[in-house]
C-alpha cells in the first residue's frame, strides 16, 4: 500500500546525492573527529557573536574573530583586509601554497606560508553582521577546499558551491540559510549589493545540507530553526523528516566519519 505521508525531500535525487558526496568528502579530507565531537551549529545571537564595536572596521575584524575560532583555524595566517577596486577572489586563492593534512587523530593542521592568506569583504557587508558572518565563513571554506588538494565531487565547475556546503559542515548552515536571497528592496536607493554574500546555493540546497548537518549531529528542529527566517523554517522541518524517514528506513545517514 502507497504511503501518501511519507516526507519528500526538498531538492532533486541529484543535488541530494552531490550535497552528500560533499559531506563525505569533507569528512575524508579534514578533521571527521573534530565535526563529530566539537562542531557546533553557530547561530547569529550575541552568545556566539560577543563584543561591542563602534566602527565597520571593528565590527568586520570582531565578526572574523569568532568565526575563525568556530572554524578551527585561528592557527593559520589568515588576515583581513579591504580590496582596492575590483578583486578576483578565486585567482587569489589558487595561488596560495598548499599541505598536506597532519595526524588523524590531530585539527586541521598548520599552514605556513611567507604571506598572510587574505580574506576580503567589503565595509557595506558590516551593515549585516549575519551575512558578513556567512560571507567569511565561505570564504575560508575556500580556503580549506584549496589546501585539501583533492578536487571537491563534481569538479572545478562546483567550487563555489562545494565551499558553501563545507562552510554547513563547519556549523555555518543557520548563516548561509538566511543570507541565500537578498531581497533588493523597493527602490535603487535601499538595496546596495556590495552588502550582500554572493550566495552560489539556492536556500533550499543550503537548508537540505543543514539538515544533514542536524540530523547527522542530533541538533532538535527547534534549536536549529529558532533564528532561520521564518519563511526556511518549514523547509529545515520538512527536510530533517526527510532525513530521519530515510535513516529509519537504511539504518544510516549514509555517510561515514574517516578513520
Amino acid at each position: 500500500m502507497f504511503n501518501f505521508f511519507q516526507p519528500k525531500p526538498i531538492v532533486s535525487n541529484t543535488t541530494e546525492q552531490w550535497i552528500e558526496a560533499c559531506f563525505a568528502w569533507a569528512v575524508a579530507h579534514f578533521d571527521g573527529r573534530a565535526f563529530t565531537d566539537h562542531s557546533r551549529l553557530v547561530q547569529p545571537t550575541n552568545e556566539f557573536f560577543p563584543g561591542r564595536v563602534d566602527s565597520p572596521q571593528a565590527m568586520a575584524t570582531t565578526v572574523f574573530g569568532h568565526v575563525l575560532g568556530y572554524a578551527g583555524l585561528q592557527h593559520w595566517p589568515l588576515q583581513l583586509v579591504q580590496p582596492e577596486g575590483e578583486v578576483d577572489y578565486r585567482q587569489q586563492l589558487l595561488g596560495l601554497d598548499t599541505t598536506r593534512r597532519g595526524a588523524v587523530d590531530a585539527a586541521l593542521p598548520a599552514l605556513h606560508s611567507p604571506h598572510a592568506l587574505p580574506v576580503f569583504f567589503h565595509p557595506a557587508q558590516c551593515q549585516q553582521p549575519g551575512d558578513l558572518a556567512g560571507f567569511l565563513a565561505t570564504t575560508l571554506a575556500q580556503h580549506l577546499i584549496l589546501q585539501a588538494q583533492h578536487p571537491v565531487p563534481g569538479g572545478d565547475e562546483f567550487f563555489a558551491m562545494a565551499a558553501e556546503v563545507v562552510a554547513v559542515f563547519m556549523g555555518f548552515g543557520v548563516l548561509l540559510a538566511n543570507s541565500a536571497y537578498n531581497f533588493r528592496g523597493s527602490c535603487a536607493k535601499c538595496y546596495n549589493p556590495a552588502a550582500n554574500r554572493p550566495a552560489a546555493l539556492s536556500e533550499a540546497e543550503v537548508i537540505h545540507a543543514l539538515a544533514l548537518f542536524c540530523t547527522w549531529k542530533q541538533v532538535p528542529f527547534k534549536d536549529a530553526s529558532r533564528h532561520l527566517k521564518p519563511h526556511l523554517r518549514r523547509q529545515l522541518k520538512q527536510a530533517m523528516a526527510y532525513l530521519e524517514h530515510r535513516k529509519r528506513q537504511t539504518g544510516s545517514m549514509g555517510l561515514r566519519a574517516a578513520d
